[in-house]
């Protein structure tokens, strides 16, 4: 049977029927594709943001105690000397506080693998900026700038291209999530004008 001969009451109620289904897909669809979305949002604001929080605060950490090295080596006035030690111990529990943080977070077997990658720099960098502090404080200026030199500002440097590194890594995946949220507006947005269209061309034919 055409859907002209069809009585009007019947039309009626296949064309509500065919609304009505088209309306419950389209709205799951669309919640769906907006569930994902705020999944997404969430990803990049809760997580990804975070994490460039705390890298950003370690690579300022590891620059203040250079800046601060420096000076100690140059400074010859015994409480001054002191105040710097004192911004060099607070700049390193900044910088622990923010790694114990960030590795809590970051739990992939990637993120894992730059993790013993600086921790690696770490503790090759350390322990040669004390024997830098050690020299300065002892009144040995000449080999402390050597040291420093020669060996302690390269491995601070490779110690900061690592978080360099692993701040590039997160902001590339905000990147792939925030480009994942964009498709997920654009579906939901298309199934919502593809309901609407199908709804208008329904009550027309009918």
């Amino acid at each position: 049977m055409r859907l002209s001969e069809m009585k009007i009451s019947s039309r009626l109620a296949l064309a509500f029927g065919l609304l009505l289904l088209l309306t419950v897909a389209s709205a799951g669809l669309a919640v769906k594709s907006l569930g994902t979305l705020q999944n997404d949002i969430d990803d990049v604001v809760r997580d990804n943001n975070v994490k460039v929080s705390h890298v950003t605060d370690m690579a300022e950490s590891i620059h203040v105690v250079a800046r601060v090295m420096r000076s100690i080596i140059l400074i010859d006035d015994k409480e001054l000397r002191e105040r710097e030690l004192a911004k060099l111990q607070k700049a390193r529990e900044d910088y622990d506080r923010a790694w114990e943080a960030f590795v809590k977070m970051d739990t992939d077997d990637y993120g894992k693998e730059m993790h013993r990658k600086i921790i690696a720099a770490r503790d090759a960098g350390r322990p040669l900026n004390n024997k830098v502090l050690e020299l300065a404080n002892g009144g040995k200026k000449e080999e402390a700038l050597k040291l420093l030199v020669a060996e302690a500002n390269g491995a601070t440097n490779k110690w900061q291209d690592l978080l360099e590194e692993q701040m590039s890594i997160v902001e590339a995946d905000s990147l792939t999530v925030a480009q994942k949220a964009s498709s997920d507006y654009v579906l939901a947005r298309n199934v919502l004008i593809g309901a609407a269209a199908a709804s208008l061309l329904l009550s027309v034919l009918t």
